[in-house]
């Protein structure tokens, strides 16, 4: 049992170490604001107002303007967003 423990967790740990294996949260909500690469999405599930960080790797789909619905994936190791899309209303 106790092994079965320990190699969970250094795998956990290696997966967490490696680029590009990071955990990833989705959600959909409202783009409230946009500030150059910091877009403010207000989640649906929670209400309350999420600062995204966008840079050059993050894939951007539809019109992201203020008041779009969206979809977004942010890589919780980084805070950074991995997809952000509009959702078609």
């Amino acid at each position: 049992m106790t092994r079965r423990i320990v190699t969970g967790m250094l795998f956990l740990l290696l997966a967490l170490s490696l680029p590009g294996l990071g955990l990833a949260a989705t959600f959909n909500g409202t783009l409230m604001k946009v500030e150059g690469s910091v877009y403010v999405v207000k989640d649906d599930r929670s209400g309350t107002e999420r600062r995204i960080l966008i840079d050059q790797s993050t894939i951007k789909v539809g019109e992201l303007k203020e008041g779009a619905m969206v979809e977004v994936e942010v890589d919780d190791t980084s805070g950074f967003a991995k997809v952000i899309k509009a959702k078609k209303t």
